[in-house]
């Protein structure tokens, strides 16, 4: 029979004790709390490490393995003894409806099985409140998550309780909490849509071609929209123009969760019901929006492009209409954005150290044959 040391014993106290806790104190205040001196608590966490218990990482601490803590003994061996990274990815509600997220999907998956890793892709409910978040990242037991990947609306209650496990966590895009322009210092990285070069270049086309009122159409307006809105307006100003030659137009009323055929229509209508002397017409965020704006200004409406007006398109490779219409489009690569989630995770892990901040996906002006002279020109 097995002796039981003060190691065994102290080790079952920090299982006990910290079991929904993710970092543990550090040794000096374990070895206070137990009474017992510094080498006793770094034999007990070497245990607890070589189990599967625990992870250790440098300039960081001892995260404990939640998931594995837990199980009985022949269940923690497999846990231990998993042979690759395990990243959980985390959708928003409904978003797999997006033929986009597809493809950030797809190219997240590819790198995932080139550099050595599995994941787990799990869309959450609508609601998701304190009390549910946790089921909400449950994963087979015998799993161990090393890093964690959040894509769109996710709400930032859940990032809260992922950031105190100390793994790696990447975030696409902004939290609604943070478009509200409220400060959050977060403990992630997070990858968002680099837009002032390929909308600089629209901005000094547009200028260059005579045009001197633009309607920037979006379903919505926030911090990124804004941004953009600042791009554009700083070329014609360059220009010697007006600032006021960038008309932003928006619903009237909010958008929550996800955004059907109906309500884009409805969208679009209301937009496109704005339009006035503009000669020229960005479409802020393509897929099921772009689209349908552009069937009511070109169907509906029966205008033709760059003849009646000129336009471009924000957008990724899921929006086939676009060169369909044959339009100009603002394009960033999807697939790109999900190989580079994955890269960063995993270069974390490797290097044992986390990084907070942002990251940058460039995007391209493509050409097509949508834009032309303003028509007073």
């Amino acid at each position: 029979m097995a002796r039981v040391t003060m190691a065994d014993e102290i080790s079952k106290c920090i299982l006990r004790e910290f079991d929904h806790e993710a970092a543990l104190p550090s040794e000096r205040e374990l070895s206070a709390r137990y009474s017992c001196n510094h080498l006793t608590i770094r034999r007990a966490l070497k245990k607890m490490n070589e189990s599967g218990q625990l992870t250790s990482i440098p300039r960081v601490g001892h995260l404990l393995n939640k998931h594995v803590s837990n199980l009985p003994d022949e269940g923690k061996s497999s846990a231990s003894r998993q042979s690759q990274p395990h990243i959980l990815i985390l959708l928003s509600a409904d978003s797999m409806k997006d033929s986009a997220v597809g493809h950030f999907i797809g190219g997240l998956v590819h790198y995932a099985s080139f550099l050595g890793a599995s994941v787990t892709i799990k869309e959450l409910p609508r609601d998701v409140t304190s009390s549910s978040f946790e089921a909400c990242v449950c994963v087979d037991r015998e799993i161990r998550i090393d890093g964690y990947i959040l894509f769109g609306g996710v709400p930032f209650i859940l990032y809260d309780f992922l950031a105190k496990s100390m793994r790696p966590c990447v975030m696409v895009g902004c939290f609604k909490e943070q478009l509200l322009d409220r400060d959050y210092k977060l403990r992630c990285l997070q990858f968002f849509l680099s837009l002032e070069e390929p909308y600089a270049e629209v901005g000094k086309k547009l200028v260059a071609l005579g045009h001197r009122k633009v309607m920037m159409a979006t379903m919505f307006r926030d911090k990124e929209v804004d941004k953009i809105k600042h791009i554009l307006e700083r070329q014609f100003v360059d220009a010697g123009l007006s600032k006021d030659c960038i008309d932003a137009k928006s619903m009237k009323t909010g958008i929550t969760g996800y955004v059907t055929h109906d309500f884009a229509r409805q969208a679009a209508r209301e937009i496109a019901g704005q339009l006035t002397d503009h000669t020229a017409v960005l479409i802020i965020g393509g897929n099921i929006f772009g689209q349908t704006l552009l069937h009511v200004l070109l169907t509906e409406r029966g205008l033709k492009c760059p003849e009646d007006i000129s336009i471009v398109v924000q957008g990724a490779e899921s929006d086939w209409y676009q060169e369909l219409y044959d339009v100009d489009r603002i394009y960033f690569d999807l697939s790109e954005l999900g190989g580079a989630c994955i890269k960063e995770v995993m270069r974390q892990i490797e290097n044992g150290r986390l990084d907070f901040g942002s990251r940058y996906l460039p995007g391209s002006y493509l050409v097509a044959k949508s834009v032309g002279l303003a028509k007073n020109q």
